[in-house]
């Protein structure tokens, strides 16, 4: 059984640790344009803007299907969705944690509206979406994001 004040040493190191090592909180304004202009290019269709803020090794993480790696194929499956959908993404907040050069960001709620551009039916699907960022040549660059919908209740 430790002391009482061999535990107090202790408890005072980890918190003194704690207080070394705290990434920062908050809206990062550089990270949330990136952020905004990503949703800027979905909405507007530019593929091509669309993919300028993933780094060339990004990996997208789709629901229930395989990763896509690499810009290269980012734009592929970027384009091939596009050609046949008219998208429309709102975002309600961004959230961000920062240390040094790595970030994460996440929107909570998002909602994406998508319809064919054939016609039909809008979708609506309501999610979540993490974004991990690095700051390459001084900008702020997708390496991977995945996201999720939102089940509705008895769904």
């Amino acid at each position: 059984m430790l002391s009482r004040a061999t535990r107090t040493i202790v408890a005072l190191a980890i918190l003194g640790t704690a207080f070394w090592y705290t990434p920062a909180f908050g809206q990062d304004p550089d990270i949330k344009r990136t952020i905004e202009g990503i949703v800027e290019a979905i909405n507007s269709g530019d593929v091509a803007g669309f993919v300028s803020f993933y780094s060339d090794d990004a990996i997208r993480m789709p629901p229930g299907e395989q990763p896509v790696a690499g810009a290269e194929a980012i734009q592929i499956a970027m384009t091939e969705f596009a050609a046949e959908t008219e998208m429309n993404l709102r975002i309600p907040a961004i959230g961000t944690v920062m240390d040094g050069d790595l970030a994460v960001a996440w929107v909570y709620p998002y909602t994406f509206l998508t319809r064919a551009k054939s016609g039909g039916q809008p979708l609506v699907e309501q999610g979540k979406w993490v974004v991990i960022l690095q700051k390459r040549s001084g900008e702020w660059k997708v390496i991977s994001d995945m996201w999720n919908r939102i089940e509705e209740e008895g769904s």
